[in-house]
Parts: structure tokens; C-alpha cells; sequence
């Protein structure tokens, strides 16, 4: 363990974690005014010089006032919900955040908890936030397998708490081998979106992770040194960067999962839609950047609410021809059909939601059609209806711990 950075390790009893279920894989898809206001449905209108008279309008018919308003109340509960597509809400952004109680310990290296511990990027040019886990058996003479867990978008280092609570029950009760996990930052200023863990206009993110991260972990820390025992995890957002920064370092990585992650972000259907499903005789590439104000998430009662690409896409691509190209080279899907991977090159799983408000199914199934197409090694799990969501998430654990803990096996120390 490294001298001089905030740890903690505490350890309460093993019982069974409340968001794991039955450990069964899923295979399945304003204030009240005291003031008197005029009444509705009345104006006044000028009957003579000083005289005025009221006039009545039509009103609503109750049924569609009625209507109205439960539309405008659902509008701002489910704007209100966006902020938990992914979030857990005792651990939402914040800078005085308590770190949770573990078997295991936790190594703060963020800003977060009262003190400035931050890690210095040399891709970044700057200190930036990370987390890294060391299982409950941690002996420092042992050498262990390594995880990178890259979050989803709106999110940030932070989000990373809720998650190492559930890990560290896994590890403890024996359902996961002991594995040193680090997790970095990579978001961007408040409000937006993501780095997509890229190198783009927000900054050399790929590196971040690929050389800094990366780096600074196997040098501090006891790593197994085959790379079949380093793996790399991402859900939404971080699932692109997770199969990005895979598929461009096989020689580092073997392993990799995605949770709903965004593997294809030139999708179109075979019309020009987004939101198309994916037909394997009958689809396209996007050649034109999106437009600032086209949707690319729908969520709500007919997808009242939208994300738009300005929101999700610019902030980390750019805009402009540029931003295309950007993305064809940054792309899982294309950096798949460039490489040169054959069998068990690559162990992927990748684990999506038949309903999710992104349309990442189809990009999912895009990616996974290529896939097999080379008879890669690919273990797919598909919830028919699941969304983009927390609970999704949650469902999808018990199939991820089951197959990670097989492919980690050899390499207990």
C-alpha cells in the first residue's frame, strides 16, 4: 500500500448485498400563494369612456386541463429522474462525500474527502481523480489481477462508491477473486456530458487511462504481468472507452466488458434512423455529423424527453467534418474491423437492454454481428426489457461476476 494517501478498511460482517438478488444471471430484456389572483377564464373589455365590463372566455374543458398538468408534472419528475439513470443517490456529485465502509480498502487519491490527493495526468497537463481498490486478503508481497472500471456518462469518479460496496461483498464472500480495481475520472465540467475516455478537444482521456492510470497502478502495486489478468470494464459511456481503449491495446488487455455500452456511434438504420432497430440485411453507416439538435436518447412517455447530440456527442468529438472523423477513428466497431483479432484474442462480454433510451441495442448488435462474423471469443447477454438504467445494471451483475470469476480463476495469487 502506498505510504501517505487516505485508506480505509473496515470490516462488518458478510451477508448478502441487497442489490445482488438471487446471484442468478439474467438472460431476459409549486408553494401555495395567500395572495387572491383574478379568476380564469374572464378579461375586461372598454364598454365606454371610464366603463369597463368583463367578458368571458371559454375554458379549458376540465378533462384537458386535468391532462395538462399531469403531463407538466411527469415532464419534471422524469427530468429529475435523468440525474439517476445511472446515479446512486447517496453518492450523487459532491465534493464532501463520506467513503463507505469496506472488508477491503479504498485509496482516495481525489479531491473529494477533505483533502487534495489527486494523481498528476502528464496526458492531461493537470492532477486528476482516481480510486483504486485493494481487496480484503491484500499482502503486498502477492501479485494480483487488475480491473479498470470506466463509468457512464453524467457521471464521475464519484459514482464509483456505490459500485466498490458491491464489489468488495463479492470479493469477501468469496464470488469474485481478489482483484485490485482502479477507477479514474473521466468527466468533464459540470453539465456535460463525457470524455468518452477519448483523446479529443476535452483532453487526452485515452492516455489518462491507457498510460496514466495504467502506469502509475502496476508501478505502486504487485500486478500479475499476463495480460489475460487485466481487464477492463465500462458501463454506457465508459463501455465505448472500455472496448476503445481494448481493442487498441490488446497486449495489455484480454478481457474487456461492456454494460450497455456505446459500440457503434455511426449507426443508421436502414432508412436514416437513429432509432431504428438493427437488421442485419438492412443497415448503414452515418456519413454527415449529427445535427447540434438531434436526439440521440428518448426517454419518457414518447420520448418527451430528449438528449441531444450537442449535449452527448460534441462536448468529447467536436462538431464538423472533423468530428466525423474523429469518430470513425475512435469508433469500437471500426477500430473492430480494422484490427486484426482472431479467436481468443480478445475475451469480450457484452451485456444490453432491448428498450434502452439510447438505441445502444442496436449498436450493440451491429457490433456483436461483426463479431461473429470472425468467431471472436464474445459472451453476449440481452435483457429483451431492460432500459438504460441503474436497475438494468443491477440485473445484468450476477451473468458478469459468474464469467469474470472463471476467467480470473488461474490467476489467484
Amino acid at each position: 500500500m502506498n505510504e501517505g494517501q487516505a485508506a480505509l478498511s473496515v470490516t462488518p460482517p458478510c451477508c448478502q448485498h441487497p442489490a445482488l438478488g438471487s446471484g442468478r444471471a439474467s438472460h431476459a430484456k409549486g408553494p401555495t400563494s395567500q395572495e387572491r389572483k383574478p379568476s380564469r377564464g374572464t378579461s375586461q373589455e372598454l364598454q365606454a369612456p371610464g366603463q369597463w365590463r368583463q367578458r368571458s372566455k371559454p375554458a379549458l374543458p376540465a378533462r384537458i386541463r386535468t391532462e395538462a398538468y399531469w403531463a407538466l408534472a411527469v415532464f419534471f419528475l422524469l427530468l429529475a429522474g435523468l440525474q439517476d439513470t445511472w446515479q446512486t443517490p447517496s453518492y450523487a456529485r459532491g465534493r464532501w462525500n463520506p467513503l463507505p465502509a469496506l472488508h477491503g480498502t479504498l485509496l482516495d487519491y481525489t479531491n473529494r474527502h477533505g483533502l487534495d490527493r489527486r494523481i498528476y495526468s502528464a496526458a492531461l497537463q493537470r492532477p486528476q481523480s482516481l480510486y483504486v481498490y485493494l481487496p480484503p486478503t491484500y499482502e503486498p508481497e502477492k501479485a494480483y489481477p487488475l480491473a479498470i472500471y470506466l463509468h457512464a456518462g453524467m457521471q464521475d469518479v464519484e459514482s464509483f462508491l456505490p459500485i466498490v460496496v458491491i464489489l468488495d461483498h463479492l470479493v469477501a464472500c468469496g464470488q469474485l477473486p481478489p482483484t485490485i480495481v482502479a477507477a479514474p475520472d473521466g468527466s468533464l465540467c459540470p453539465g456535460q456530458f463525457g470524455s468518452f475516455f477519448i483523446n479529443g478537444p476535452a483532453g487526452n482521456f485515452h492516455d489518462w487511462v491507457a498510460e496514466d492510470v495504467y502506469g502509475y497502478v502496476v508501478q505502486r502495486f504487485r500486478i500479475r504481468p499476463e495480460p489475460q489478468a487485466h481487464i477492463i470494464i465500462g458501463a454506457s459511456m465508459g463501455g465505448f472507452g472500455a472496448f476503445n481503449i481494448a481493442l487498441k491495446h490488446p497486449d495489455r488487455f484480454k478481457t474487456v466488458v461492456g454494460i450497455m455500452p456505446a459500440l457503434n456511434l455511426r449507426w443508421l438504420g436502414a432508412c436514416g434512423n437513429y432509432f431504428e432497430n438493427f437488421d442485419p440485411a438492412h443497415w448503414g453507416w452515418r456519413e454527415v455529423m449529427a445535427a447540434p439538435h438531434e436526439p440521440v436518447a428518448r426517454f419518457g412517455p414518447c420520448g418527451i424527453i430528449k438528449l441531444r447530440a450537442q449535449d452527448v456527442i460534441y462536448p468529447a468529438f467536436g462538431s464538423g467534418p472533423e468530428a466525423l472523423a474523429r469518430i470513425k477513428a475512435e469508433n469500437p466497431i471500426e477500430l473492430l474491423l480494422r484490427s486484426q483479432l482472431r479467436g481468443t484474442d480478445l475475451a469480450m462480454y457484452i451485456a444490453y437492454a432491448g428498450r434502452d433510451e439510447f438505441n445502444l441495442d442496436a449498436q450493440a448488435e451491429s457490433f456483436i454481428y461483426i463479431a461473429r462474423q470472425r468467431e471472436l471469443d464474445l459472451t453476449v447477454d440481452y435483457h429483451p426489457r431492460g432500459r438504460h438504467n441503474r436497475q438494468t445494471a443491477l440485473r445484468m451483475l450476477p451473468g458478469i461476476v459468474q464469467w469474470l470469476n472463471e476467467r480470473l480463476k488461474p490467476y489467484v495469487p
